[in-house]
């Protein structure tokens, strides 16, 4: 899903930051178009990274496939948005302030497979 996410958004002319947890994946990111690729296991505060890359603005559009909320509503920038692609395992809980201070719009979007059946 999220290469898929990649060479959408590279079609259309975005600044593409990824994220990901191992160098053999960052290359493939690279290697696919990323701008900007951020290893969350070298920078658990990788919302950070994302605000640094982006001037302190943060991102327009998240594409958030199941890791938790909490960092998305952190990366996003000021009234942008979060595509929510499915969960990994038990939904994490959602912190309302947060949700509402980041002023995003939260879209889930359903995909075959990629949310669990027995969280529903």
């Amino acid at each position: 899903m999220s290469l898929f996410a990649l060479q959408f958004a590279k079609a259309f002319g975005a600044k593409v930051i990824a994220t990901t947890s191992s160098a053999a994946k960052a290359k493939r990111l690279r290697a696919l178009g990323a701008d900007e690729v951020i290893d969350y296991n070298e920078h658990p505060d990788w919302p950070v990274a994302v605000r640094r890359a982006t001037d302190g603005v943060g991102a327009q559009h998240v594409i958030e496939i199941g890791a938790g909320l909490a960092g998305s509503y952190s990366a996003v920038a000021m009234g942008g948005s979060i595509a929510l692609v499915g969960t990994r395992g038990a939904p994490k809980p959602v912190d309302v302030a947060q949700a509402f201070a980041s002023g995003a719009n939260l879209r889930p979007v359903a995909a075959e497979g990629a949310t669990p059946t027995k969280w529903m």
